[in-house]
C-alpha cells in the first residue's frame, strides 16, 4: 500500500470527521491526492462518507485480512520495523527466511493464503484464502541462547489472551505451542532462531490461527475454527488488534525477563495437566504426567516407570 494511503487512513481513523483540505494540509499534499486515496480505499471495500461542511468519516472497514488493514495496525502498536503483505505465499516463514537476508531490521509478513504453510517438525499447515491468520515475525532479541526456552510461553500467552479477550471461544495453551479449543487444535506457531556467539541474534516466529470454517478444515478432524468453535461473528480488525497489542505485550515481558511473572497464568490455561500424555521425542515415545514448568522453561514430567524427566523439546499427545 501506498505511503499516501496508509496516511489518509490513519487521518480518517483518528478523527469523527475531518476535510479534505484539513487531511491534505496535515499530510502536505494536493487535494486531489487525498481524493484519489479515499477512492482507493473505498474500491477495497472501506466504507467512507463524505459530508457537506464536516468532511470525510470513516464508517466501516471491511472485514477482511487486507493489506491496509494489517498495516494500519501494526504500524499503530509500532510492534515492528517493517510491514509486508502478500495475497498469496508459499510459507510466510520461508519469505520471512529469505527477506532476512536484506533486512536486518524487525518486521511481519502475514498473507491471505499458504500454498505450503509448515508447522513444526515440518508438518503441513492447510491455509486457505481468508479463513485464517497467517504470518510469520522477526524479531532481534540479542539475548543469550538460554533463554530462548522461555520465548514459546509468551507467545502462546499472548495469543491464549487475545482469543480469550476478544470472543467467547476458551482457548487453552497445550505445550509447547499450541491453542486448543476442547480436544482441537486452533492456532499453532513455529518457532526458528539465527544465533552467533550464544547470542540469539533473529527468532522468526510463524503463526496461523483458524478463524472460519473451510473445506479444507472440515476434512482435518483434529482442528477447529474460531466460528467452528462457536464465535459467530469474528471481527478480523478487532481480532488482529488485540493479537498485534497482546504479542507486542508478550515480547516486552520476554525481553525484559519476566517469565517467572507470567508463569502462573500459562499453567492456570494449560490443557497438560492432571492428564496421561504420550510424549514423543527425537529417540522415544513414552507414557508421562506433566508436572510442572522449571525456571528454564522445561516441562518436568513423571513417566510410568515413576522417573521424573525434564523434557527440552517434543511433540505431545493428548490422552
Amino acid at each position: 500500500m501506498s505511503k499516501i494511503k496508509q496516511d489518509v487512513l490513519n487521518a480518517l481513523e483518528k478523527e469523527s470527521y475531518i476535510s479534505g483540505g484539513q487531511i491534505a494540509k496535515d499530510l502536505n499534499i494536493s487535494r486531489t491526492s487525498v481524493w484519489k486515496a479515499i477512492e482507493s480505499l473505498r474500491k477495497n471495500g472501506y466504507e467512507i462518507k463524505a459530508v457537506t461542511n464536516k468532511g470525510y468519516q470513516l464508517v466501516q472497514t471491511p472485514n477482511k485480512i487486507d493489506g491496509t488493514l494489517i498495516e494500519s495496525i501494526v504500524k499503530k502498536h509500532q510492534f515492528v520495523d517493517h510491514v509486508f503483505y502478500l495475497e498469496t505465499v508459499d510459507s510466510t516463514q520461508t519469505y520471512a527466511m529469505q527477506k532476512l537476508r536484506e533486512l536486518d531490521d524487525t518486521f511481519i509478513v502475514v498473507a491471505s493464503e499458504q500454498q505450503k504453510g509448515r508447522g513444526r517438525f515440518n508438518r503441513s499447515w492447510v491455509s486457505p484464502k481468508q479463513s485464517g491468520l497467517y504470518m510469520s515475525i522477526v524479531f532481534k532479541p540479542q539475548l543469550p541462547l538460554t533463554e530462548i526456552g522461555k520465548f514459546n510461553y509468551h507467545i502462546s500467552l499472548a495469543i491464549q489472551r487475545a482469543v480469550s479477550r476478544v470472543t467467547n471461544v476458551e482457548a487453552r495453551i497445550k505445550w509447547p505451542n499450541d491453542i486448543y479449543v476442547g480436544e482441537k487444535k486452533l492456532c499453532g506457531f513455529l518457532t526458528e532462531i539465527i544465533s552467533e556467539s550464544n547470542l540469539i541474534d533473529s527468532i522468526i516466529c510463524g503463526i496461523g490461527i483458524n478463524l472460519f470454517d473451510s473445506e479444507h478444515l472440515k476434512d482435518v478432524q483434529t482442528a477447529v475454527s474460531l466460528e467452528g468453535a462457536g464465535e459467530s461473528e469474528i471481527n478480523i480488525e478487532d481480532f488482529f488488534n488485540e493479537l498485534i497489542r497482546s504479542l507486542k505485550e508478550a515480547y516486552v515481558d520476554f525481553k525484559n525477563n519476566r517469565f517467572n511473572e507470567i508463569l502462573d497464568e500459562w499453567i492456570e490455561h494449560a490443557n497438560i495437566f492432571e492428564r496421561e500424555l504420550t510424549i514423543n521425542s527425537y529417540n522415544e515415545s513414552y507414557r508421562a504426567k506433566a508436572l510442572s514448568i522449571d525456571e528454564n522453561g522445561f516441562l518436568d514430567v513423571l513417566d510410568s516407570d515413576g522417573t521424573i524427566r525434564k523434557v527440552i523439546s517434543a511433540d505431545i499427545e493428548l490422552n
